[in-house]
């Protein structure tokens, strides 16, 4: 998903013909890189957590030998096997996912693109002089409409085929507001009128919206596709500042505050470009 910007910035040359300076060109490689480091960082802390199976292993097969004389070995080989078809299982995993991530990278930037064409002034004009652009409000209720018909139509195909269950088969339970902890960190609790947080939620989201649509519309989709850079430092700076106390995963760090820096960097290059 970080590689966002950089098919947004090829697709644009390609559909739109435009052609970025080098300014440019490395301001989104910054904005690029910068994602991709905060995305480094959060794997680093995971994996510092993660005890050394090697060790456990070894300390394992120590033990059974030791207490069993000669199925020490047997039982080493076999815990070898597992842990190799446990990486290889992983590993096949991991790149389906990758692949899936990459290709919805790559056609959310073409909605990028294609959505410039479609509200711009110049692309929509036709031979005549006539005006073809489709206004932003339009635009944008045109995709939501059609994202909440999809979405509406996968929820309920599942919910009729398999109802409320969760990955293991075990049917979801949600809790009582008066067996939720008194020390939750959740900033805003609608537990008891859940239709208040819907609401609420539905005014961000019309917001969020209305000035997305008009800075792709002005900014153009690279431009627009170089701001969710900026959105994760706001992301990351406000969790740190809301949950870093009840999370150490929020915390501020080095790695969050080098994308930070790249992604400023990145964004501030293009701009100068412009």
């Amino acid at each position: 998903y970080n590689s966002c910007p950089a098919w947004t910035a090829l697709l644009s040359w390609w559909l739109l013909r435009k052609k970025l300076k080098l300014v440019q060109f490395a301001g989104v490689l910054l904005v690029c890189f910068g994602l991709v480091v905060n995305v480094l960082g959060a794997k680093w802390s995971v994996y510092l957590q993660v005890p050394d199976l090697d060790a456990l292993t070894d300390a394992a097969a120590v033990g059974t030998n030791m207490g069993g004389g000669g199925g020490g070995a047997r039982v080493e080989q076999q815990q070898q096997m597992h842990q190799e078809e446990d990486t290889s299982a992983m590993g096949n995993t991991v790149f389906m996912g990758s692949l899936v991530v990459l290709v919805g990278s790559i056609l959310h930037s073409l909605m990028f693109v294609l959505s410039e064409r479609s509200m711009n002034t110049t692309s929509g004009a036709n031979a005549g002089g006539n005006n073809t652009s489709v206004p932003p409000p339009i635009w944008s209720c045109c995709l939501g409409t059609i994202e909440a018909s999809f979405m509406t139509l996968w929820v309920l195909s599942h919910v009729f085929m398999g109802g409320f269950h969760n990955a293991d088969g075990d049917e979801l339970h949600v809790p009582h507001p008066s067996s939720s902890s008194s020390s939750s960190s959740s900033i805003l609790n609608f537990q008891d009128s859940p239709m208040d947080g819907f609401l609420l939620l539905l005014f961000i989201d019309a917001i969020h919206a209305a000035s997305f649509f008009a800075l792709l519309r002005d900014l153009g989709s690279i431009g627009s596709a170089l701001l969710k850079g900026l959105q994760m430092i706001i992301v990351v700076c406000i969790s740190a500042l809301f949950f870093c106390s009840t999370e150490p995963t929020q915390c501020l760090t080095w790695w969050k505050a080098s994308s930070i820096l790249l992604v400023l960097m990145g964004t501030f290059s293009y701009a100068f470009g412009s």
